[in-house]
């Protein structure tokens, strides 16, 4: 099972009665995260989410979720899993998948 499959999991199990897939695609993410690092996201779902229980995902879940996140939002899919390190996801910046070109 892929890391966006596994943050599917668990957003379906520990988000999905605050949030909806919808509500974190599209223009409301773009609006949120485009131009910011993923250690930023990282670090508002670690300190923020739950709203409940803040913090009380493992670091991988947040990584997790976080994949699933991007992977809603058609972002581009890299050669390796998102690590559950601020440092490393802070080199990351979300950006707009760059347009294709025909010839």
């Amino acid at each position: 099972m892929d890391q966006a499959t596994r943050g599917r999991t668990v957003f379906l199990g520990m988000c999905r009665d605050c949030h909806t897939p919808e509500e974190q695609s599209g223009d409301k993410f773009a609006k949120r995260w485009l131009g910011r690092s993923l250690g930023d996201m990282y670090e508002y779902l670690i300190t923020e989410m739950p709203k409940n229980d803040p913090g009380s995902l493992s670091p991988d879940d947040y990584a997790n979720v976080m994949a699933y996140m991007l992977r809603i939002n058609a972002m581009p899919v890299g050669t390796r899993e998102l690590p559950a390190d601020v440092a490393a996801l802070k080199k990351i910046q979300i950006a707009k998948k760059a347009p294709e070109t025909t010839r």
